[in-house]
């Protein structure tokens, strides 16, 4: 059993739903419309050693489970299955008869503390990992090429800003250039002996000269 097959035979759906952002009003409107549901397999296949435990289309945005493979993860209480079995009636495009049968009471258990919780703490260490913009902060004002620039001061450098700020210049008053492979100059104030050494790849930087 394929996707195109389950499409083309729709007699072995068992459960169609719409789901994601659409089934809960949270969708914005460049929102997909995702959709789920359960399917029996043809008999040939039931019997056979051909199983099939989930379908899906292309970008993922239809996804069909088998009934053996939805009964397995109900009885985990996975959270997405409980989820399209509690889908809103508003939202259910096809529900066989048989589906009356599976009730989620029935299958809710303390399962759901590890399977929900779970979820929600994979998701939380996920949002505090290392570097993650949700933990990092930020600078007011964002950075340009300006922030980048420096000065030839004498037989040093000196960041373009400080300067045109010393001066009571605007950044109107320079021209810019690229010094490829530029010797590294100290910066204002320090000793040669004590800067930093910088890598060839490091070289390249923008030096600003005032316009004559």
């Amino acid at each position: 059993m394929i996707f195109s097959q389950l499409i083309d035979h729709p007699q072995h759906l068992l459960l169609k739903c719409i789901s994601g952002s659409r089934a809960y009003n949270l969708a914005l409107p460049s929102s997909d419309t995702d959709i789920k549901g359960i399917f029996v397999l043809p008999q040939h296949e039931l019997y056979g050693l051909a199983y099939t435990p989930q379908v899906s289309n292309e970008t993922n945005d239809e996804v069909y489970f088998e009934v053996g493979r939805f009964i397995d993860l109900l009885v985990k209480n996975n959270p997405n299955i409980l989820e399209l079995l509690s889908t809103p009636k508003e939202y259910i495009l096809y529900r066989h008869p048989l589906m009356d049968l599976i009730r989620p009471r029935d299958f809710l258990s303390k399962l759901c503390l590890d399977s929900f919780a779970g979820y929600a703490k994979t998701q939380i260490k996920k949002a505090r990992g290392l570097n993650k913009k949700i933990n990092r902060s930020f600078e007011s004002r964002r950075k340009s090429v300006l922030d980048f620039s420096y000065v030839v001061v004498d037989r040093g450098a000196q960041p373009l800003l400080d300067w045109l700020a010393q001066k009571n210049f605007t950044a109107a008053n320079c021209r810019k250039t690229m010094a490829n492979r530029m010797t590294p100059l100290p910066s204002k104030g320090s000793s040669p002996a004590r800067r930093p050494m910088m890598s060839s790849s490091a070289r390249s930087r923008q030096v600003c000269r005032p316009l004559r």
